[in-house]
């Protein structure tokens, strides 16, 4: 059940972004303090940050394995479209 709940909050934040309590709240079914105490686990872990509210994800949350994938998978769309990226003035 737990284990469940953890998935579903993981899914849904990495959709969009943030997610808040009384929302997850409904759409699991559980009280608000059940969605608070998972919420306050998945950041214990650093999978999210806790926000009032409701929690975010963040750069510094994501496995340093899929930061590495995200990046070779953009430099390697920018060298099959040809694009170059400007030096920082």
């Amino acid at each position: 059940m737990k284990f469940e709940r953890h998935h579903e909050i993981l899914k849904k934040i990495g959709t969009s972004g943030i997610v808040k309590v009384s929302v997850l709240a409904k759409s699991l079914n559980v009280t608000k303090e059940t969605i608070r105490s998972d919420l306050n686990e998945l950041a214990r872990l650093g999978y999210l940050t806790r926000c009032h509210g409701g929690a975010f994800i963040t750069l510094d949350s994501l496995d340093n394995v899929a930061k590495n994938e995200i990046a070779y998978a953009l430099e390697h769309y920018e060298k099959t479209q040809g694009i170059k990226r400007v030096a920082p003035i």
